[in-house]
């Protein structure tokens, strides 16, 4: 749609007096800079969408990872919507590990180049945990009713080397652990030493605050 002479004039001087209002107007060098980096947009995006798809091909298969939530995914609500509206699926994505707030411990120190940060969008890749950050706020009867678990995890993937954000031992499962099903991980945390006797993903409970060695979730710092 494009305005004319007068509608832009009228535009600007609204702009402008909004501007003088408010006082959020951006210097000229910081202008620039929006502009300069509105040219590289497009070519970002595509490296943002495609290490977020890498990962959720990791995500989905690792023993500790209850669920991805992504667009790009049919079991994740919205999806239809995404279908229809976007023409890429975007960066951020969100995990649910094993474990509750035990698990994303373990899950987080086995991260080294993601920060642990509340932001989106930018070229660093970044990880939240919402419960205790973004949404602390909330009280638990309504982050529970919202969907934000203990467990839960969200991550802006970044334009970093793939093999880099790929190589972090909190996402690449240790040899010799399973599906969860029946075998690997679910055996892997059985303990001879406490009442909890299967992981998360085998009987769907959430964990005891019971302290276990990082190994134990495959999810050793490297």
């Amino acid at each position: 749609m494009s305005l004319s002479d007068d509608a832009l004039r009228e535009l600007a001087e609204e702009l402008g007096s909004w501007a003088n209002c408010l006082g959020v107007t951006g210097a000229p060098f910081d202008a620039w800079l929006t502009l300069r980096g509105l040219r590289t947009l497009h070519a970002r995006l595509r490296v943002h969408e495609g290490n977020a798809r890498a990962l959720i091909d990791v995500a989905t298969a690792h023993p500790a990872v209850l669920r991805v939530h992504h667009p790009s995914l049919p079991s994740t609500p919205g999806y239809d919507v995404a279908l229809r509206q976007q023409q890429g699926w975007g960066s951020l994505l969100s995990l649910e590990v094993a474990g509750g707030r035990f698990g994303v411990d373990a899950f987080l120190s086995g991260l080294r180049h993601f920060i642990l940060a509340e932001s989106l969008g930018g070229v660093e890749s970044l990880v939240a945990h919402p419960s205790t950050m973004t949404h602390a706020s909330m009280d638990e009867d309504a982050r529970r009713e919202a969907g934000i678990h203990d467990g839960l995890l969200r991550l802006s993937v970044g334009i970093e080397a793939v093999e880099d954000l790929r190589s972090d031992s909190a996402l690449r499962p240790r040899a010799g652990t399973g599906t969860g099903r029946g075998g690997g991980m679910c055996s892997s945390l059985t303990a001879s030493t406490t009442s909890w006797r299967e992981a998360p993903r085998c009987r769907g409970i959430r964990s005891p605050p019971v302290r276990r060695p990082l190994a134990t979730f495959g999810l050793m710092p490297l």
